[in-house]
Formats: C-alpha cells, structure tokens, sequence
C-alpha cells in the first residue's frame, strides 16, 4: 500500500499546476526563439549576388562633357544648302537655286561643321561635283576661319558654267555660315589652294561665309584636324 500511496503522490507532483505551468512557458519560450531564428538563418543562406541593389527608377546617367578642341555641342541636327528639286521648292530657291534643308547628325557629334558638308556632299541634289571626297576641315576658333579640303574630283569633276560654279561655291559659304564662330572659308584640293574651280571665281583667298537668318542657332564648331 505504501508503494500505490508514493506512486500517486509522485504522479499527482508532475501533473501539479506547478509543473504544467513551466512546461507551457517552456513550450511558449521555445516557440517564439524559432519565429525569431527562421528568418535570420534563410536570409543569411541567400546570395547577394541573387538580388542586386537596383536604382531608384527616376535616377538618369548623364554623361560627362565631351572633352577636346570644340567649342560646340551637337543638337542633332544641321542645315545643308542644297539644289532646289521641283517648281514648289524653285519657288523658295535664293539666287543660285539653293534651298536650305535640315538633316539629323549624332548628338554627340564633336565636329558638326564636318559632318553638315558631308552630308551636302552625299546628298544626290548637292551642287557638288560628283565624286568628291572631303578630306577635312579645320577651324580656327580666334581667326573665324573654316578651311575646307577636297579631293581632286572637286576640280575635275566640275562641269563648267558660272552658274553651276556659283551654286557649288556658295551651298559651302552657306552651308558653313550657320556656325556662329565661321566667318570665312578656304578651299584647298589635296591639301593646296586652288586659283579657280574652273569659272570665275576667285580661290585662291578665303571668302565671306553667307550668313543664313538662323545662323546663330547653331553655335559655334571647332573642327578636330
């Protein structure tokens, strides 16, 4: 009887208010040390190289300024002076039947004076004579002066007439007239003056540039030789 009396006495001390409190805090300690480790130990398991920083939306990467001899930044665009093609565009041609025509160039174009004769150069109205290669342009930011080397088509290609001469001479005058800091050109081919193009105008010197009414508009182009 003494050994059923300290049985019951020690089944009734663990299943006493006492104990089955401290197994319930114990079990409640337990559980919330696990809500607390989880999230720790799979963050701390993810690469970083899995979820890069991104930026914000709204940041914008703006490149630096173009360094170098130019005194001008591109705006994408430029005005060539071309021959007028059809009676609606004869209507606005000046005296030499030139019509002026906006084109596209890269917008980080560093030599848009270049870049506008070339375009005069490969566009199929261009006076220029057929053939002709531009070989470069130089500017001269302090003297105004813009020297323009042509290969030897430029010469030999030219079809004669003072008319043609004058359209050919003057869509260059015009066409480089646009840069404010151009005041006057040189023609040069393969790198040496010329006297005549075959007509009756005068090479040898550098002439006027024709100033175009939004000549400003474009800036300034200093040519990188």
């Amino acid at each position: 009887m003494s050994q059923i009396a300290s049985h019951e006495t020690s089944l009734s001390e663990r299943c006493s208010p006492k104990r089955r409190s401290f197994s319930f805090q114990t079990l409640c300690t337990l559980l919330l040390c696990l809500l607390v480790a989880v999230p720790l130990l799979t963050g701390c398991g993810k690469d970083e190289g899995e979820n890069p920083a991104q930026p914000p939306p709204d940041v914008q990467i703006i490149p630096g300024d173009m360094t170098g001899p130019t005194t001008h930044k591109s705006t994408g665009e430029v005005t060539i002076y071309r021959n007028a093609h059809g009676k609606a565009e004869l209507r606005h041609a000046d005296e030499n039947g030139l019509v002026a025509e906006t084109v596209r160039i890269p917008i980080d174009s560093v030599a848009p004076a270049k870049d506008a004769i070339n375009h005069l150069i490969d566009d199929p109205r261009s006076p220029i004579p057929t053939g002709t290669q531009l070989r470069k342009v130089v500017i001269d930011d302090k003297s105004g002066l813009a020297t323009v080397d042509l290969s030897q088509e430029f010469v030999d290609n030219f079809k004669g007439g003072d008319k043609v001469e004058a359209a050919i001479i003057n869509s260059v005058r015009a066409t480089l007239g646009q840069f404010s800091n151009v005041t006057q050109v040189q023609f040069l081919v393969d790198g040496k003056k010329v006297a005549q193009l075959g007509g009756t105008i005068e090479l040898t010197d550098p002439l006027p540039v024709i100033r175009p009414a939004h000549a400003a508009s474009n800036g300034g182009a200093t040519e990188v030789r």
